[in-house]
């Protein structure tokens, strides 16, 4: 009993399900074909299974998928840190029309004034230097953090399919 209770439990854990698993009872004999099937196979045929159904399991598997957006965004993040060193360069331009009026000027012969501006600034990143290092040092740190729970997630669930497989 308390066997069945760890195998629902891993179940319930691999499909990433809320409630409660309920398993039907099914007789002996109602699979003894597909046993007997089973343990006729080779060796070579069963490494060729459990390839298959890892390979399966990883395509399918939506940990694994979370898992790899969770590490673009973490790559995006050290590139975005990594962009916090770089000078900034701004362009700014303006070109402004006025009409000066007096008393006695008639819109023919109206004054317009034409002023044009353009302006470039740079800044360079000096005094948050200390910040901008330990932003990059973190992003790289969660995107080495996300890329071994990557390769643990993968690990583990390669793990249980193949266990899976072999304990039919």
């Amino acid at each position: 009993r308390r066997l069945q209770q760890i195998s629902d439990t891993d179940l319930k854990n691999f499909l990433q399900l809320s409630e409660p698993i309920e398993v039907e009872e099914i007789p002996e004999n109602a699979f003894r074909d597909l046993m007997e099937l089973l343990n006729g196979f080779a060796q070579d045929e069963i490494e060729r299974l459990t390839t298959k159904i890892i390979t399966v399991g990883k395509q399918n598997n939506f940990s694994l998928k979370a898992l790899k957006q969770t590490k673009k965004i973490a790559s995006g993040g050290v590139s975005m840190a990594s962009g916090n060193f770089l000078p900034t360069l701004n362009l700014n331009f303006s070109d402004t029309w006025s009409k000066n009026w007096d008393e006695n000027q008639t819109p023919s012969n109206s004054d317009y004034k034409d002023t044009k501006q353009i302006l470039l600034s740079a800044s360079i990143p000096i005094f948050p230097l200390s910040d901008n290092f330990a932003a990059l040092k973190k992003a790289k740190y969660d995107l080495k953090k996300t890329e071994n729970d990557f390769i643990s997630a993968k690990s583990g669930i390669e793990t249980a399919l193949e266990n899976g497989f072999l304990n039919l």
